[in-house]
C-alpha cells in the first residue's frame, strides 16, 4: 500500500503503490505479477522434468511420449520449414471467405461443430509497448470448458441444454 495517496484520489496507487515501487517489470514483458512468477516457475520445473526423459525409453512409455511430444514442440527448425502448411486445411475456408458475412458464418459453424468459435478475442497490454493496448486473437477451447461435461452421463441434461442452445 501507498498510504501517502488517498484511496479516493488513486485507488490503484493506494493499493499497489509499494509493490509497484519495488517491482521491476522484466524488459521482455509488458506486465508482471504473481501469475507470471508461477508460470515461470512451472515452466522451469516442467523443462527440468521432461529434459530428463528419453524419447527411446520403452520401459517408461508415458515418459517416452512426453519426451517425443516435447521435442516435437521445441523443434523450431521443423516449424520454420513447415511454416503454415500444417494449418492449410483449417485456413482454407477462412482464406476463401469473401465478406464479413462469410466469416460470421464460419464462426457460427465452428460454434455448432466444435463447441466454440475457432478463435477468441481479447484486449491486453501490447507485448512490445506496455503504454498501449493491443487486440489479441487466441485459440479457443471447448464451449463447456471440461471434456467430462461432454462424456460423463451425469452431465447429460446439461449437454442436452447446451446442444439446444
Amino acid at each position: 500500500m501507498d498510504k501517502g495517496v488517498k484511496p479516493g484520489d488513486d485507488w490503484y496507487r493506494f493499493v499497489n503503490g509499494a509493490w509497484t515501487d519495488r517491482t521491476a517489470i522484466p524488459a521482455d514483458r509488458s506486465s508482471y505479477g504473481a501469475f507470471a512468477v508461477l508460470r515461470d516457475l512451472s515452466e522451469v520445473r516442467m523443462r527440468s522434468l521432461i529434459s530428463g526423459y528419453s524419447a527411446t525409453d520403452a520401459a517408461h512409455p508415458d515418459r517416452m511420449k512426453a519426451a517425443i511430444l516435447y521435442s516435437g514442440f521445441m523443434d523450431e527448425a521443423l516449424a520454420e520449414k513447415l511454416d503454415a502448411q500444417p494449418l492449410a486445411e483449417r485456413l482454407a475456408p477462412v482464406k476463401a471467405a469473401a465478406s464479413k458475412d462469410d466469416l460470421a458464418r464460419l464462426m457460427g459453424a465452428s460454434v455448432g461443430g466444435f463447441g466454440a468459435s475457432f478463435f477468441g478475442v481479447g484486449v491486453n497490454d501490447d507485448a512490445k509497448n506496455p503504454d498501449v493496448y493491443a487486440l489479441y486473437l487466441r485459440q479457443s477451447g471447448l464451449g463447456l470448458g471440461d471434456r467430462d461435461l461432454y462424456l460423463d452421463a451425469k452431465f447429460a441434461p446439461q449437454l442436452a441444454r447446451y446442444q439446444q442452445y
